[in-house]
């Protein structure tokens, strides 16, 4: 979100798409976003660890690393 606020650019040197995650960022800015979905992590509440749900994207990596990144 940073990035996206300050108009930076993402430079991938020696990297590929499978290892990039400011590529889901575009997908939330989508005209139509991925649909939400729940999901669910343990985390530390008040000294305790519980279980807690929470909407979020279901974003798609599928494609990722199947083509080969190119020069520009």
């Amino acid at each position: 979100g940073r990035l996206y606020r300050r108009d930076a650019s993402v430079l991938m040197l020696g990297s590929g798409y499978e290892s990039c995650t400011c590529f889901h960022l575009a997908e939330t800015r989508m005209r139509v976003p991925p649909r939400r979905i729940e999901q669910g992590a343990a985390m530390l509440r008040d000294g305790r660890r519980e279980w807690v749900t929470f909407g979020d994207f279901n974003y798609d990596a599928s494609d990722f690393g199947t083509r080969p990144v190119t020069d520009v």
